[in-house]
């Protein structure tokens, strides 16, 4: 059985064939493709792997596609805040049930809930739509938090401006899952304005809100 010493000095002396073999310039003096330490994969930003949903794709996606935020110096101001949105309820978005309706005069901020009634396995997407018809020029905007169960007041989700006097609005929101359950809760606080674009109210500003859960 060879000493410590004698298996001290077979280690120094297979060291140095190895740096004799770098030095001579050979590339392959073992199995494999040489060292070049100039040619390492560069490393990238992290990754961030979205939540499913938000109609069809990604939450990124959607967040990417948002709508513009209303310009609420141009248009009537409204009644409240954000903050302070008339509760109207709560619907479920991913079961057929009742509808939501509520009425108004004028520019007005409005909240819900949708509810989450199938979290499972055989879960939905979330969905709802959200329309408004007024005699005068109405807009509607449709906020929601698609990754998180908090207020959002900013960046609309999804919104309707298309028509005018005597038309009605529509703003569809898709969010959750997209392909079987997520076991998540993808209930969310909804926020929705109604808009009136000019600066003031004509005396035909009263409007009816209809919310369809699960459409």
């Amino acid at each position: 059985m060879p000493s410590r010493r004698t298996s001290i000095a077979r280690r120094g002396l297979f060291l140095g064939a190895l740096a004799a073999c770098a030095a001579c310039g050979v590339e392959h003096a073992f199995q494999g493709d040489p060292y070049r330490p100039d040619e390492f994969l560069p490393i990238g930003e992290e990754s961030v792997r979205p939540e499913a949903g938000c109609d069809g794709g990604s939450c990124a996606d959607a967040e990417a596609d948002a709508p513009p935020p209303p310009n609420l110096d141009a248009g009537a101001p409204p009644s409240n805040t954000c903050l302070g949105a008339r509760d109207i309820g709560r619907v479920s978005a991913d079961k057929v049930g009742p509808s939501l309706q509520a009425t108004g005069t004028c520019s007005e901020w409005l909240k819900l809930r949708a509810t989450e009634d199938d979290s499972g396995f055989t879960g939905a997407a979330m969905k709802l739509r959200v329309s408004v018809v007024s005699d005068d020029d109405a807009d509607l905007y449709v906020y929601l938090d698609a990754r998180n169960d908090v207020l959002s007041c900013e960046l609309p989700f999804a919104s309707s401006t298309s028509n005018g006097a005597g038309g009605t609005e529509i703003a569809n929101a898709k969010w959750g899952e997209t392909f079987g359950g997520n076991n998540s809760d993808d209930s969310r606080t909804v926020s929705i304005l109604v808009l009136f674009p000019r600066s003031a109210c004509g005396r035909n500003s009263g409007w009816t809100l209809v919310v369809d859960g699960n459409r």
